[in-house]
């Protein structure tokens, strides 16, 4: 079972619904666009 459960992808967990993302994913995403936002002004 253990191996089953590591072939399963991540999109494909229950826990992250379709068309969102876990939260260390969202905070990643955040702060990328800080980053590109900062040079801007």
């Amino acid at each position: 079972m253990g191996k089953k459960t590591a072939r399963v992808s991540a999109l494909d967990m229950p826990d992250v619904p379709m068309g969102q993302l876990p939260e260390h994913l969202q905070l990643q995403r955040t702060r990328v666009l800080c980053a590109s936002d900062a040079p801007s002004h």
